[in-house]
């Protein structure tokens, strides 16, 4: 991509004679233009196009090429895309290699090139045809009429007209002071707004465009007041770069923070800029100002310097203003840099957390997502209620990148205390995809199935797979004897002391699996949860590694897959468990068996995927349990009590008052639920009375 800026400067303007050239604060009101498009360095070539011998002279003085407009493109009904068009074919005739072009106009000096820097990049960030500079419409024009023939209509729909201007779509007013187009688009269409196109938005201020001696005088007013405020900025480094840094803060410390506090920040800078020795307060205090004011360049040496100086010391406000700074310039090494010091330093918030969750929310890429590792767990713990679903969505589609599948070094290493349950019923094909999935990640796993007489070809391909793969252990239910005999089984007959329950298509990571293992060897841990990741969500689990609370017995054990147990605890209480799940129809035995481990064992969160949903593994489910629907409130209240008499169980042979507390405590989270279902229930059944069921 080879750029060029082209500057269409007439000499016969009307409303300001000369104006291209008119004095503006020291500087003739094109050197503007010229100076922001030679200080951006993303041109090849800076040229104008001008009919104007003055112009042209100034043009060239201050580093600019000129093209000589023919006269008859420079008249007062002349087209600007004439001469575009004009300066275009010149260019390519001398340089064919040129492939872009930017407009900018003379007429817009308060367009800077931090602006042009920006919409370039927005550009190329995006597959467009053009780019135009706009700022956003303070009213709405839905709400505007127009004349048509002598006939008053809405310039949209009458409907537009009497709503709310929050509910009408955002609209943007071109304001000249940028385009951006393809070379050969242009030559071919002669337009500036090709398709697709796209906006780069500016404020207000820097969208002035010179029209009239009071769009001058505005400004002249409005980089008057630049000027005085870069020297201001210039004197306040300078009282850094001097070190003449006083460990007191002065008196006018106290009266810029009350100004502060007022949000009137300029007046807060004025004291400041006063003083001929800052104090580190007075430093922080000065780029926090600046960031208030959006003057985030200049906010950042302030901040700078206090981080680096006594990171400590340094505020947890200003810790997340550098990082919204740093963050802006898209330098992901250093965001990943300062979020491990925030950690460090104890500086570390809700408010931080979630300004990096945010930030990366809507993206896919894994550079990206990745600064949500550090911060979502602490986001997750802390946050008051139920996490931002977007930001949540982010963090399950990092963890599937960082945990997929085909990411995942072989690991053949025999895990002598683990083996794989897999419950399974007319799942022919799924179940040895299954198998040869996680053989593929190592082959000395142990997976142990159990094939609940399925009519298809399930018991051929266990077989199958029996005999090309070691560490296979199958066995089959001579009749239908239901999801919950299967695993009671699997228990059973497992010879781990260790077993992880898991789907017939849900592969297991290997790699994953041992490092859980680990941890739950180590600290004596009878059952852990880890995060289950479904449809790029998370549907079961946490981010962080902590005690499962009672009254999440049941997300904890939402889906099957991947669910560690210690075997020995199970099997210590397996009369009781067998009592329980037994019961007809009973469709979510590792329910009960994570109530049982929650309130008489030691249970935990894993913040890591233990197993993962294969899309190509996917298959209808024929149900084994019954022919009950599992969704229906019949069935949700027969479920509902066996979970009560289970619990109710558990609290009556509690070993201790922490048992009996915690059985206590499922109950009235039951209860509450149970009575929640049955009101909803109600509702749609009997809709005329659904304002009694409250």
């Amino acid at each position: 991509m080879k750029l060029v800026a082209i500057i269409p400067a007439r000499g016969g303007s009307k409303g300001i004679p000369n104006k291209n050239i008119v004095d503006i604060c020291g500087l003739p009101m094109i050197a503007y233009t010229i100076k922001s498009a030679l200080n951006s360095n993303i041109f090849h070539q800076v040229v104008v196009t001008t009919d104007n011998q003055d112009i042209k002279n100034t043009s060239l003085s201050y580093g600019a090429c000129v093209i000589d407009r023919p006269s008859e493109l420079a008249a007062d009904n002349s087209s600007c895309l004439d001469a575009i068009e004009h300066a275009l074919k010149y260019i390519i005739s001398q340089d064919s290699s040129f492939t872009h072009f930017i407009l900018l106009q003379p007429t817009s000096p308060l367009r800077n090139e931090n602006h042009i820097i920006e919409a370039f990049k927005v550009y190329k960030s995006k597959n467009i045809g053009s780019l135009v500079s706009v700022n956003l419409n303070t009213t709405a024009p839905q709400k505007n009429l127009v004349e048509i023939n002598g006939k008053i209509e809405p310039i949209t729909t009458i409907n537009d007209l009497t709503q709310n201007r929050q509910n009408l779509p955002k609209t943007y007013h071109p304001n000249g002071a940028i385009y951006i187009s393809k070379i050969d688009d242009f030559l071919r269409d002669k337009n500036l707004f090709s398709d697709p196109l796209s906006i780069y938005v500016m404020d207000e201020e820097s969208s002035m465009d010179i029209d009239n001696y009071d769009d001058l005088e505005k400004v002249k007013n409005i980089l008057t007041n630049l000027n005085n405020q870069k020297d201001q900025f210039t004197s306040l480094i300078s009282l850094i770069n001097k070190s003449l840094i006083s460990k007191i803060n002065s008196k006018a410390y106290d009266k810029a923070l009350e100004f502060y506090k007022t949000e009137d920040f300029t007046k807060a800078i004025d004291i400041l800029s006063s003083l001929d020795r800052l104090s580190f307060d007075e430093i922080s205090l000065i780029g926090v100002i600046y960031f208030k004011l959006q003057e985030f360049e200049k906010s950042k040496p302030f901040l700078e310097y206090c981080i680096s100086q006594d990171p400590k010391k340094a505020s947890k406000q200003s810790w997340l203003y550098y990082f919204n700074i740093i963050a802006s310039q898209n330098d992901l090494e250093k965001c990943k840099d300062i979020i491990e010091q925030v950690i460090k330093y104890n500086k570390m918030d809700i408010r931080f957390t979630k300004t990096v969750c945010t930030k990366f929310q809507n993206s896919e890429s894994r550079n990206e997502l990745e600064l949500l590792e550090y911060t979502y767990p602490f986001y997750e713990k802390n946050f008051n209620g139920k996490p931002n679903k977007i930001i949540s969505d982010a963090y399950a589609r990092f963890v599937d990148l960082k945990f997929n599948k085909l990411n995942f070094i072989e690991d053949n290493s025999c895990i002598d205390d683990l083996e794989v349950l897999i419950p399974t019923y007319n799942r022919g094909d799924t179940i040895y995809k299954t198998i040869q999935t996680i053989k593929q990640h190592n082959a000395n796993i142990k997976i142990r199935i159990v094939d609940n007489a399925s009519p298809d070809n399930t018991w051929e391909n266990l077989n199958k797979a029996h005999n090309e793969f070691n560490n296979i252990f199958i066995q089959r239910n001579s009749s239908n004897m239901g999801y919950s005999y299967s695993m009671l089984r699997l228990l059973k007959e497992s010879q781990a002391k260790y077993i992880v329950f898991t789907s017939d298509e849900d592969p297991v990571y290997p790699v994953n699996l041992k490092k859980a293992l680990n941890f739950m060897q180590q600290n004596n841990i009878d059952y852990m949860s880890p995060i289950f990741i479904k449809n790029s969500q998370i549907y079961r689990g946490k981010s962080y590694i902590d005690e499962i609370s009672p009254n999440s017995f049941g997300v904890s054990s939402a889906y099957t897959s991947a669910l560690i147990f210690n075997r020995d605890f199970l099997l210590s209480h397996i009369d009781f468990l067998s009592k329980h799940i037994m019961i007809k129809h009973q469709a979510y035995p590792q329910v009960l068996m994570s109530m049982l481990c929650i309130i008489k064992g030691k249970s935990y969160w894993w913040n890591e995927p233990l197993a993962y949903m294969a899309d190509s593994l996917k298959s209808d489910f024929s149900a084994d349990v019954g022919d009950n629907k599992h969704n229906g409130v019949m069935e949700r209240w027969r479920q509902f009590t066996i979970y009560f008499h289970f619990c109710c169980e558990l609290e009556t042979t509690a070993n201790n008052s922490i048992e009996k507390s915690k059985a206590l405590s499922i109950k009235q989270m039951l209860l509450q639920t149970s009575m929640q279902t049955l009101k909803n229930a109600a509702r749609r059944e009997f809709p005329q009375y659904k304002e009694y069921f409250i």
